[in-house]
């Protein structure tokens, strides 16, 4: 068992062109999205990026996460990912980030700057929602994964 020494999410707004869709993938992660991470007890850690995106109406999520450590941070931080959940005003929108792109460990020099997210509608309507208080929560504690 690993448990998570700290954890942060920190919410940003992007703004697409309305005629640009998110079927195709995710916009690149660039310096402006927001994002979190920690480290596990000993070896390794997490990191994430993502963005909130309105689109037809409802708000869309778009991220990527990387990890780095021993053999078991894959299905660690996997576990981690499974667990969070996006919030608005402390009210959870979404729960299982594991679609989030899974990017390799050589991008955690640069923040996962320049890596393509995928996205994913949280079926909640936009009108009302400031995307600035989106969130991305992450449980701290600690995480059990089977071998």
């Amino acid at each position: 068992m690993k448990s998570l020494v700290k954890s942060f999410a920190v919410a940003v707004v992007l703004a697409l062109p309305a005629q640009q869709s998110l079927a195709g993938g995710g916009p690149q992660v660039t310096d402006s999205f927001g994002g979190g991470g920690f480290r596990w007890e000993g070896n390794g850690g997490l990191l994430f990026r993502f963005a909130a995106v309105e689109q037809d109406g409802k708000i869309f999520v778009c991220g990527a996460y990387t990890r780095r450590g021993a053999s078991n941070s894959r299905a660690l931080s996997r576990e981690a990912m499974r667990q969070a959940e996006v919030t608005v005003g402390g009210q959870r929108i979404m729960r299982d980030l594991r679609f989030f792109t899974a990017a390799s460990n050589g991008n955690w020099s640069t923040s996962l700057v320049g890596v393509e997210t995928t996205c994913r509608s949280s079926g909640v309507a936009a009108a009302g929602v400031q995307l600035r208080d989106v969130r991305v929560e992450m449980r701290e504690g600690r995480y059990r994964v089977r071998r």
